[in-house]
């Protein structure tokens, strides 16, 4: 198989949440030769994983070979803002990737937003997050109900707890019919 077959099949796997066996076919496109995609992968198992200061490493290694990537500078952004380390950093690789790529504007806003609550900014979250949920995908359920939470968090965290028993009401709405 080609390091891009490899590839391939690690993000089938990791979507299906067979991590070892996604890691295993991103580490087989790595023996190949270094590339983004194997490590790109390789960084969203390391935070799926809870290891951000190890995404990190895999994020910073595969923008080095795709320095024009929306998606590894948000990823990279997230890391970053999970360690709570080089907020400033983090804030302009998502503004890069957002003025790179604009079909990815939710999930980078989404970044953005989580960044300005950290600052204190809980309007400016606010704003990100209500333009992030204007623009995701209606099928990305868990994503919206992901934005709807942290909006939530945002508005509670402002004072406004009924707009935040709000967001957490439309959170609800997008719970699969027996789940959570």
């Amino acid at each position: 198989m080609s390091p891009e077959e490899h590839t391939a099949l690690g993000a089938a796997y990791e979507a299906q949440g067979k991590i070892e066996l996604a890691r295993a076919e991103y580490e087989a496109a790595l023996a190949a030769g270094e590339s983004a995609g194997p490590l790109l992968g390789l960084g969203n198992l390391a935070v799926t994983e809870g290891r951000p200061e190890e995404a990190e490493v895999y994020f910073r290694r595969a923008l080095r070979h795709d320095p024009d990537s929306a998606l590894i500078r948000n990823n990279l952004a997230w890391t970053l803002l999970l360690q709570g380390k080089a907020l400033e950093e983090a804030e302009v690789l998502a503004r890069e990737a957002l003025a790179r790529e604009p079909r990815l504007a939710p999930y980078i806003r989404d970044t953005l937003a989580l960044l300005a609550r950290r600052r204190g900014n809980l309007a400016g979250a606010r704003a990100e997050l209500e333009t992030a949920l204007a623009a995701s995908p209606e099928a990305d359920v868990s994503f919206r109900r992901q934005l709807y939470a942290h909006l939530a968090a945002v508005l509670r965290e402002a004072g406004e707890a009924e707009a935040a028993l709000a967001a957490e009401r439309a959170a609800a709405l997008l719970a699969p019919p027996g789940g959570p």
